[in-house]
């Protein structure tokens, strides 16, 4: 007969498997088999701790439970014991994948609740399951699932259970009747069987038609791409399709959109997504850029590593320093601060010696060594020394493909700053020059200053205060002569300029068009400028005639054929004509991001269209120019959207609208109002 060995091991009621108690154990000859099941001598049944009828045995390492009689009730095969027996229900422990998981029984040994949670705790005769998400599954006793997959709960004096999912609130009774649906921004207890409900706004999407596409219950909307939206509920925002499908919960402190993929971030830790939802990087980055070229570098414990759009990992992240890959090579930086070049497998192209490195581009790239820039070739090959990096930099040392070799040009030694449309700045000692990309020198060195071209590609300088013109192909255009005190960039072929005090025009061959005799002018604009006479502002042409004649203590130059002009403390427009734009005058006028102009009065707003036309008298509170037609109105605290014949598109019905220009839809919501619910038995009535 085989030999057997088991041990009894005791608990009071009230202690928990991690304390230490004395073992009881027997020999095979002190066991009688009766029905294949275990049976305790009676001298060791009248030293045990029983609770609920049950007490703990340990056989092979294992615990399972002996009845009153006995007999091993239920088999031993848990780790350790959590919670001794309550209303017929025993919390027990069980190694899976070396982690300790806790799940509840009942008095038969049948599983009734799931062992898959970190911790499970009773609270007013509700069992609260914490998985490793942490996130709260309650049960009865018996086993029933009261709620699943929430946040937070609150078990109130009358037994009414608040709970939060998904950062929504409603209500259950301890039967898991809902007796509130899970869908509110907050709720409170007023008083017994009675609750304050504060609903989530209402975000509805709406066509030009004022037809409703969809509608979304949360703090705040926006597009990320077409038919997906980024929503908010209690500070933390989630993804949803226009259908409505929840594609990431609302869990994040903030979801941006990065290069066609969704950079999360939740407590400081970034993680990205794409647009179906799915993890791309987990929850666990200090930092993450996305290239547009598909490329990912993510900070993992103050390392950076390489990842494809997919997730999948090209570097690990063992690097101090990454750089953006260019033509299949990563440039690295190690732990001792020096830049190396890997491939995309980690093999070393260039070991690290560099004090900095840059992106390969047609086979080189820029390095520091010791300090000083120089370019290298894939194979480490010096190809442009020090000292002629800065016009490698601007463009004037350049690769000759017929010889393979470096050319440059024989003014090396100048300094050189950008000077707008493709050429460079040069200077040497305090004179300045234009060189082009070609290396020729269009402006001598000789100048005090040169302003960017003109549109025409006309070049300004001036020395010793008199001024000069070139052109773009090293052709004087003008020398410098009159000696003035001033003078400013060309506008509309025209140049303001300042002698004696007195305000003039020149044009681009330096001749002066409008001789110096105005208190005050500003630069032409439209082919108009505003110049000072007798202390009133007026407006001139090209040719000196008097568009708008000096009525006014102020103006702005002239944007799409319209100046501003104020008289008598009121605003208007004056066409490029010199008429007033329109009979009304107003309080400000100020420009919108988009053209047009908002019109304000006696405070009340209105729109004016580019050229200054009113085409919404100011009566609203507020106005907002969405950019395309239409704009967002409020009148009596309520938002509605006109277009540009003053129609209504939506009408005066919302809180707070915007326009969605991915979708092409009109964004509008309606704040939720607090509503008192008084519970019955298995309902909520208002």
């Amino acid at each position: 007969m085989t030999r057997v060995l088991f041990f009894i091991l005791i608990f009071p009621i009230t202690a928990f498997s991690q304390e230490i108690f004395p073992y009881y154990h027997f020999n095979s000859s002190q066991l009688i088999s009766k029905h294949d099941k275990y049976i305790i001598p009676k001298q060791a049944l009248d030293t045990m701790h029983f609770t609920e009828g049950f007490a703990a045995v340990k056989i092979d390492a294992k615990t399972g439970f002996a009845n009153s009689k006995g007999v091993i009730a239920i088999e031993a095969k848990y780790d350790t014991v959590i919670q001794f027996w309550q209303d017929g229900l025993a919390i027990m422990g069980i190694k899976k994948e070396g982690n300790l998981v806790e799940g509840g029984i009942n008095k038969e040994g049948v599983e009734v609740i799931p062992f898959k949670f970190t911790t499970i705790k009773e609270d007013d005769g509700i069992w609260a399951a914490r998985d490793a998400n942490d996130t709260i599954s309650l049960y009865l006793a018996s086993g029933l699932l009261l709620a699943e997959n929430i946040e937070s709960y609150e078990i109130n004096p009358t037994g009414y259970i608040i709970i939060e999912k998904s950062r929504r609130w409603g209500v259950k009774n301890k039967k898991g009747d809902v007796l509130v649906p899970i869908k509110y921004k907050h709720i409170q207890e007023e008083f017994p069987d009675e609750f304050l409900a504060t609903p989530f706004p209402v975000w509805k999407a709406k066509d030009i038609k004022n037809t409703t596409i969809a509608s979304f219950e949360c703090d705040s909307l926006s597009s990320v791409a077409p038919k997906l939206f980024r929503f908010e509920i209690n500070k933390k925002s989630g993804l949803i399709t226009m259908e409505g499908t929840e594609l990431l919960a609302p869990v994040y402190d903030r979801i941006d959109t990065a290069a066609g993929l969704l950079l999360l971030q939740n407590e400081g830790r970034l993680g990205l997504a794409d647009f179906s939802g799915k993890i791309i990087l987990p929850l666990a980055y200090d930092s993450v850029l996305v290239d547009r070229e598909g490329f990912v570098r993510g900070k993992l414990g103050g390392y950076w590593g390489l990842y494809d759009s997919k997730g999948k990992e090209l570097l690990q992240p063992v690097y101090s320093g990454l750089s953006k890959p260019s033509e299949k090579t990563v440039a690295t930086k190690n732990k001792q601060g020096l830049w190396g070049y890997v491939s995309f497998s980690g093999d070393t192209i260039l070991s690290f010696q560099y004090t900095y490195a840059g992106n390969f581009k047609n086979d080189s790239a820029t390095v520091g060594i010791k300090g000083k820039l120089v370019v290298i070739d894939k194979v480490g090959k010096v190809l442009v020394p020090t000292k002629y990096y800065p016009q490698y930099h601007f463009g004037l040392y350049h690769k000759e493909d017929t010889i393979n070799c470096y050319v440059y040009p024989s003014h090396f030694h100048y300094q050189y700053a950008d000077a707008g449309d493709g050429y460079i700045l040069v200077k040497q000692g305090k004179y300045k020059g234009v060189v082009n990309k070609a290396g020729k020198l269009i402006v001598p060195i000789e100048y005090d200053s040169i302003f960017a071209p003109s549109a025409d590609t006309v070049f300004l300088v001036t020395k010793d205060f008199t001024i000069g013109t070139y052109d773009k192909y090293g052709n004087t255009l003008s020398t410098p002569n009159e000696k003035l005190q001033q003078v400013f960039p060309l506008h509309d072929n025209r140049a303001r300029m300042l002698k004696k005090d007195r305000y003039g025009y020149i044009d681009k061959m330096g001749n002066v068009r409008i001789s110096p005799q105005y208190a005050n002018a500003m630069d032409y604009s439209d082919n108009r400028a505003a110049v000072v006479i007798t202390g009133r502002w007026a407006f001139i042409d090209e040719n000196e005639n008097i568009i708008a004649q000096p009525y006014y203590s102020d103006v702005y130059p002239f944007v799409n054929g319209a100046g501003r002009v104020k008289q008598n403390g009121k605003w208007n427009f004056v066409s490029k004509s010199g008429k007033e734009v329109n009979s009304a005058w107003y309080d400000e006028i100020v420009p919108t991001p988009y053209g047009k102009w908002y019109l304000y009065n006696k405070k009340r707003m209105g729109i004016a269209d580019s050229s200054g036309l009113e085409i919404i008298v100011p009566r609203y509170e507020q106005i907002e120019d969405f950019g395309n037609g239409y704009y967002k109105v409020k009148r009596d605290n309520i938002i509605g959207v006109l277009n540009n014949k003053a129609d209504f598109i939506i009408p005066f019905e919302y809180d707070d609208a915007r326009f969605d220009h991915i979708n092409k839809l009109f964004l509008v919501v309606t704040k939720g109002k607090e509503e008192i619910l008084r519970l019955g038995p298995t309902k909520a009535k208002k």
